[in-house]
């Protein structure tokens, strides 16, 4: 997927530079992960967690795979990451960014949005 818009692909390189943005795309590749595991497996404070997951969700680079709601009532949301590689190049005075998705991941996202379609 190649990205063509010019805020998105500053803000996809930018997340490139981000150390806790890279963790969290690494950790949640391949198992959807809560916030709370996220900051309980690395050093980055629970602050900077949350705001990198909500940047990462604005970025569509993460995505919510599973709201669990546990037996006292609490809820929380278990993240995926959307992308498998980001692949920034600069040639000829121009960047180009482009993804490759986390097939897994987008796969369950099509099916939810066609049965979300399929009940109107």
């Amino acid at each position: 997927m190649f990205i063509q818009d010019e805020a998105r692909k500053k803000a996809v390189l930018q997340t490139l530079a981000d150390d806790c943005s890279i963790a969290i795309l690494r950790a949640t590749m391949d198992k959807a992960r809560s916030a709370m595991d996220l900051v309980r497996e690395f050093t980055f404070p629970s602050s900077t967690v949350y705001r990198r997951i909500n940047e990462l969700l604005d970025l569509k680079l993460l995505a919510v795979e599973k709201i669990v709601v546990t037996d006292d009532g609490k809820k929380f949301s278990l993240y995926r990451s959307v992308v498998k590689e980001i692949h920034a190049e600069y040639r000829l005075g121009k960047v180009e960014v482009t993804l490759l998705l986390n097939e897994d991941v987008a796969s369950k996202l099509l099916r939810l949005w066609d049965s979300m379609r399929l009940r109107k």
